[in-house]
């Protein structure tokens, strides 16, 4: 079992619904699990729907070309929403022993195991280029709230990975801003099932964001 423990808040300290999901399947020899974070602007089915496009999308990739199947899954579903959404994603597939990332917005990806680590598609990012910026630089940046989403109006924005091959005990951890920016680089970089709980609370103390969090920890078996 891959999973060794999920959570998604259902509201932020100043009682904001819920706008996280995560999304867990299995087919065949496929693994797709992702979160997602859906601007405030968006439909509130949106989410519901994209997940339901995901599933019905996965049964027509190619299991050979993971980053070509990361695209049509995540594209065909959005286009398939009967409704225009906006939201920020992590996702991976997972075939066996291989591993892709994509990505879009603030939602992050970590794969400790070979130091990587995706670059937010967000207005701070962007002035500062290829450089990871700090939590505490993040925090205290006046754009720090915004965003490219993985859809603007009719754009799609959407960033993926080299293919990973992935060993024994390798993790991958999926999350929200909301999670990430509320725990430290070398504590995620670090993280294992033995301190997730720990990165849990630190989190729900909201010290530098005050929103929902989803946060996945894959252990590939």
């Amino acid at each position: 079992m891959g999973f060794h423990m999920m959570l998604s808040r259902t509201s932020s300290p100043d009682g904001q619904d819920n706008l996280d999901k995560i999304i867990y399947f299995e087919k065949d020899h496929l693994k797709v699990i992702a979160v997602l974070d859906s601007l405030k602007n968006s439909n509130p089915n949106f989410l519901n729907e994209f997940e339901g496009y995901m599933y019905i999308e996965s049964d027509n990739i190619n299991l050979d070309d993971l980053r070509s199947a990361i695209q049509t899954i995540v594209k065909s579903s959005l286009n398939s929403c009967t409704n225009l959404g906006k939201a920020s994603i992590s996702i991976a597939l997972i075939s066996g022993k291989k591993a892709v990332i994509g990505h879009a917005g603030d939602c992050r990806a970590y794969l400790p195991n070979h130091n990587f680590i995706t670059r937010d598609h967000s207005a701070v990012q962007k002035n500062f280029g290829k450089k990871n910026l700090s939590h505490e630089a993040f925090s205290a940046h006046p754009l720090k709230d915004w965003s490219y989403p993985m859809r603007t109006d009719d754009d799609y924005n959407f960033e993926v990975s080299n293919v990973f091959s992935l060993d024994k005990g390798d993790t991958i951890i999926l999350c929200t801003d909301g999670w990430w920016r509320n725990n430290n680089h070398d504590s995620i970089i670090g993280l294992n099932i033995d301190t997730f709980e720990e990165s849990i609370q630190t989190a729900q103390e909201f010290h530098v964001c005050q929103d929902d969090f989803s946060v996945i920890l894959y252990t590939q078996d």
